[in-house]
């Protein structure tokens, strides 16, 4: 006999079931690895879907809650993650049992987007696809030696750049980072609560640059793949003393940039030997055009657009695989619009398709699309790694 249940699971048993389930080494329980979920206090168990198999814990989907902000308009977004089912458990389909109630949660419940890490051939049954817009520039001691120096012509700047490692204690400079990270057009909101155990999440390790007393800017690192996930520099022209910096402090590593922040490209591209183009994360959209929209208008905000009309409709969506969605695009003067339409019409897209070619960095149907839509596509759809789940 199975039950599906949300919450009803004691936290400890919950960390313990998974920790189990991935096999976890010493010091890599999920307490420690994501405290910002599984930390002393919290009630992760209250956001997860739960099989029991005769009473026992068989496997689990945490359906964790975040807000995006892009260009000011709020969305409501579900984290998917600790996609876990009991070893003796596999191969009856509970995974699957779990997967659909979840988007079927998330449809009633007016969740935008969702997003989660994992295989892609895996999630792609459940509608999710790889097609995040992250770029990753790698960046090494010799790089940043060798580049053109005019970068760094006004030297005494560079020299007045601290890097160092953010503690809990530092709450004054955690609040200005709170305010810092907020004012992005493109951001998720982070409880001020919240925010070091977010930072810090994933075994990574927050850093400020300071000028002074004056907070410069931000990153975060990750030690095992020497990976900076999140840059921002508050004024875009100190790009290149924070990198260098950087570079200087940790050595080799790649620095990830999504494509609504372009200021920092120009400097990053500079030092790096060369660039990635990489989705990583898994992507489902329950709500088109709020999406589309916003991201179209987001991208105008920093490229320049080509004009044309195109027309498109989105077929077999995960939460109503009966139903289908149309749409027409206009851009005039470089300004989109996007307008839902009453009936089929246009190029037909599966929703996967439609992930691939509105945000991947590569869709192959983006090759038979009309030509304008070069300049508008991939839409800047990503996630910054704190704030995966």
């Amino acid at each position: 006999m199975i039950h599906l249940t949300k919450g009803g699971v004691a936290a400890a048993d919950y960390i313990a079931f998974i920790d189990s389930c991935f096999a976890k080494g010493a010091g890599e329980t999920f307490d420690c690895l994501l405290p910002k979920l599984f930390g002393k206090g919290r009630h992760p168990e209250n956001d997860t879907l739960f099989l029991l198999e005769e009473d026992k814990l068989a496997a689990c989907v945490g359906c964790f809650p975040l807000t995006f902000s892009i260009g000011g308009q709020s969305f409501r977004v579900t984290g998917i993650g600790n996609v876990a089912t009991r070893p003796d458990c596999r191969g009856k389909g509970y995974m699957q049992t779990l997967m659909k109630k979840a988007i079927q949660t998330m449809a009633e419940d007016g969740v935008d987007f969702a997003v989660l890490g994992g295989r892609r051939h895996r999630y792609n049954h459940f509608g999710f696809e790889k097609c995040d817009a992250m770029t990753y520039f790698f960046l090494t001691e010799k790089t940043v030696t060798d580049a053109d120096p005019r970068l760094f012509a006004d030297a005494g700047q560079g020299e007045a750049f601290v890097m160092r490692r953010l503690d809990p204690e530092d709450s004054a400079l955690l609040d200005c980072l709170h305010t810092a990270m907020h004012a992005r057009p493109y951001h998720t909101l982070r409880p001020r609560k919240d925010l070091f155990d977010i930072l810090s999440s994933w075994r990574s390790i927050p850093y400020v640059f300071m000028k002074g007393e004056r907070l410069a800017g931000w990153a975060i690192y990750y030690k095992d793949k020497r990976q900076l996930s999140e840059f921002h520099a508050l004024d875009a022209s100190d790009t290149p003393f924070l990198l260098r910096l950087a570079v200087k402090t940790l050595g080799d590593l790649t620095v990830a940039l999504p494509p609504h922040r372009p200021a920092f490209f120009p400097a990053a591209d500079a030092l790096a030997e060369h660039a990635m183009l990489i989705s990583n994360e898994c992507f489902l959209v329950l709500k088109w055009e709020k999406l589309l929209s916003s991201l179209l208008d987001l991208k105008a905000s920093y490229a320049p657009l080509a004009d044309g009309v195109f027309s498109f409709t989105i077929r077999d969506l995960p939460a109503r695989p009966e139903e289908s969605e149309s749409y027409t695009l206009s851009i005039r003067g470089g300004r989109p619009t996007l307008t839902k339409n009453d009936a089929p019409c246009g190029t037909i897209f599966s929703s996967l398709a439609a992930h691939r070619v509105f945000f991947s960095h590569y869709a192959p149907e983006r090759l038979s699309l009309p030509p304008f839509l070069a300049s508008v596509l991939p839409l800047p759809l990503t996630i910054d790694e704190a704030d995966n789940v």
